[in-house]
């Protein structure tokens, strides 16, 4: 897994860069925006049915109590969080998600 780089002029985003924004980063080498492909966006948004299978199921095959299925849940959204800058790819205008 690498971190993603800039459209315009490839510097390599550093990952406490990536951890929290909201539509779009700018370059800290260029200036220049980059926005998340609608291909990772989609992506990425297909993954999120998949983390609340994987809670629900480790709520009812495990038999968890309530506090400890809460707890599960935390540690897998954390878990997603920290792999998430990995999964973006990044280019020069937003693309819509669906034409």
């Amino acid at each position: 897994m690498r971190l993603p780089h800039c459209w315009n002029c490839n510097n390599l985003f550093k990952y406490r860069e990536l951890f929290f924004f909201l539509k779009s980063k700018q370059c800290s080498k260029c200036g220049k925006q980059n926005y998340v492909t609608a291909k990772r966006r989609l992506r990425n948004a297909w993954s999120s049915p998949f983390v609340v299978i994987l809670m629900f199921s480790g709520f009812y095959l495990f038999n968890m109590t309530i506090p400890i299925a809460i707890l599960y849940g935390i540690f897998i959204i954390f878990i997603g969080m920290l792999i998430g800058p990995f999964t973006y790819e990044f280019t020069g205008s937003d693309e819509a998600l669906f034409d």
